[in-house]
């Protein structure tokens, strides 16, 4: 139980930082990557996405791919535009 919850809490620190770091990069203040939803609606703005695909991520299976997508589309901003990238990007968010 408690490598459970040591697991998920290390998750959790990893997807908060990689969020702070590219809103830092993409020159959004870090501290809005903290926000739930909010850092979401940024997300697919830096990604030229609409901002009602934020509202998608609610809806089973439809959020899976979506982030695949945003997650390609956000590589694609920073000028990461190779397929290796994109897999990367997809298979391991955290450390991309």
């Amino acid at each position: 139980m408690n490598f459970f919850l040591l697991s998920i809490t290390i998750i959790l620190v990893l997807h908060f930082f990689s969020f702070y770091l590219i809103f830092i990069k993409a020159g959004y203040q870090g501290w809005k990557s903290l926000i739930p939803i909010y850092n979401y609606s940024i997300l697919h703005h830096i990604a030229k996405k609409p901002k009602w695909w934020a509202l998608m991520l609610f809806i089973p299976y439809v959020d899976l791919i979506l982030c695949f997508i945003v997650l390609i589309e956000v590589s694609n901003a920073f000028g990461k535009k190779t397929l290796l990238n994109h897999i990367t990007a997809c298979l391991f968010p955290f450390f991309y």
